[in-house]
């Protein structure tokens, strides 16, 4: 089993012809760049017009936007204070639900337009057919992604793999999606919806779901509608976003409990791990691989770059108690990609790769 881990710096840099621009976030020219975590709010394009449709969370969004010359924001370490205040402060709660409808909103519109500047031409495709290349036998590829767009999606989907329904994710022999933060096209039910007129619109429906977020009920159970609007509505009731609020330190997964259930057994198996773009600062994930992987038989390769701290994601996993077969420092994704280092290590048989000096 291989396992192929994507954090924001995958998406980030995902469309070959653009990998040049990778640090030039606030002067990319054309369709707007999947953020990394820190840019998550920045003011420009697409990120204002959304922040617009969702007044509650106006208070705290200067807290999470780094201004010339301070210091850069930590988004993540920001929200978790922030979901820190909200049981002695309940206005948190509806502020902070606010921040989950205008992600979902800001980073649907970001994975069209992205998909849209690519024209079908992705990083994520170019990886899927090295795996598929150097794929042995009937061996399963099991994919997490912290990301809640869905451009690796549109890859799987090219190659076959159909995702319509929230069991499609873990249905196919051979490649499986989890998703752990979420997903834009993601829902979740509300068990106690407040009364919505039939009279309002699709941004009136959120705000109003919006204002009774201290006291809603959220199932779940996952529903996956790839329409815009929120959720079914006006067909059905009005649902939730299941996107989580990206923290440093997270608490928690945002998916259905049976796709834990299938990574749980995939890690069992699971003897080489391709990690792309990820800081390893989830805690519950590295628990999770710590208690479910088989100790001394995992290889892991590493690709961080451009905005990644190499040597700190490896520190991270081998504190975790991970071993490091191999590391990739210089550019990225898309120069990982284009270089076809990780054929070798797909192709070699499991304990057969030197591990590099850090």
């Amino acid at each position: 089993m291989l396992l192929v881990v994507f954090g924001a710096g995958a998406s980030y840099d995902s469309i070959p012809s653009r990998r040049r621009e990778r640090d030039s976030v606030f002067s990319d020219q054309g369709a707007p760049r999947p953020p990394l975590a820190n840019a998550l709010f920045d003011e420009r394009g697409l990120f204002t017009e959304c922040l617009q449709r969702f007044p509650a969370c106006h208070p705290i969004v200067p807290y999470l936007r780094s201004t010339p010359g301070a210091a850069m924001v930590n988004v993540e370490q920001v929200l978790g204070r922030l979901q820190s205040e909200a049981d002695a402060f309940p206005d948190r709660h509806r502020q902070l639900a606010a921040v989950r409808f205008y992600l979902r909103q800001a980073l649907k519109g970001i994975s069209s337009e992205w998909l849209h500047t690519s024209k079908g031409i992705t990083t994520y495709k170019t990886l899927l057919d090295q795996i598929r290349m150097c794929r042995k036998g009937d061996e399963s590829v099991c994919f997490v992604t912290f990301n809640y767009d869905t451009i690796f999606e549109e890859a799987l989907e090219s190659i076959g793999v159909r995702l319509n329904a929230i069991e499609d994710y873990t249905a196919n022999s051979v490649f499986s999606l989890i998703k752990i933060h979420g997903s834009v096209d993601w829902w979740r039910p509300i068990r106690n919806p407040p009364v919505v007129p039939n009279n309002l619109d699709v941004w009136e429906v959120a705000n109003t779901i919006i204002a009774s977020a201290d006291t809603l009920q959220v199932s779940d159970q996952y529903v996956r509608n790839p329409v815009d609007g929120i959720g079914g509505w006006p067909q059905e009731p009005p649902m939730f976003p299941a996107i989580a609020i990206p923290l440093e330190q997270k608490r928690d997964f945002e998916c259905p409990h049976a796709h834990l259930q299938a990574l749980e057994r995939a890690l069992v198996y699971t003897r080489k791990i391709l990690f792309v773009g990820w800081r390893a600062t989830d805690v519950p994930f590295l628990d999770l691989l710590k208690e479910r992987l088989t100790p001394g038989q995992v290889e892991c390769y590493v690709v961080a770059g451009g905005n990644n701290d190499t040597r700190d994601v490896v520190n991270r996993l081998t504190a975790a108690g991970i071993n490091i077969a191999q590391f990739f420092l210089e550019g990225g994704f898309s120069d990982f990609v284009l270089s076809r280092k990780v054929e070798p290590f797909l192709r070699a048989p499991s304990g057969a790769t030197q591990i590099a000096a850090i």
